[in-house]
């Protein structure tokens, strides 16, 4: 690394060596995020994340609709799966960089 400024550094050494493990913690709080019901029910008052909007299919005179409930539930997962397919590299180079070689 003769003649790199730290910038470079950064560029070259740095980043390279620390984005698996900033990756893995974004999947991690996307996932956190998304899946967030309790402080998402107590904040909101007019719009309504996923997981607070399927409490509609369960009400006291009908019963739970499972069918639905399920459909929608299937719905709501797509997302985390596309990002955990997209990333799985990082994903896994993150969660090994942790371990004890």
């Amino acid at each position: 690394m003769d003649g790199c400024t730290s910038l470079q550094v950064l560029r070259h050494v740095t980043f390279p060596l620390i984005m698996p493990g900033v990756i893995t913690a974004a999947i991690f709080a996307f996932i956190g995020a998304w899946n967030e019901f309790l402080f998402a029910l107590v904040i909101t008052t007019s719009r309504r994340t996923l997981p607070v909007g399927m409490m509609i299919f369960a009400s006291q005179l009908q019963g739970i609709e499972w069918t639905t409930m399920a459909a929608v539930g299937v719905i709501i997962m797509i997302p985390v799966f596309i990002l955990s397919l997209t990333v799985r590299e990082h994903f896994v180079s993150g969660i090994i960089m942790g371990a004890v070689k």
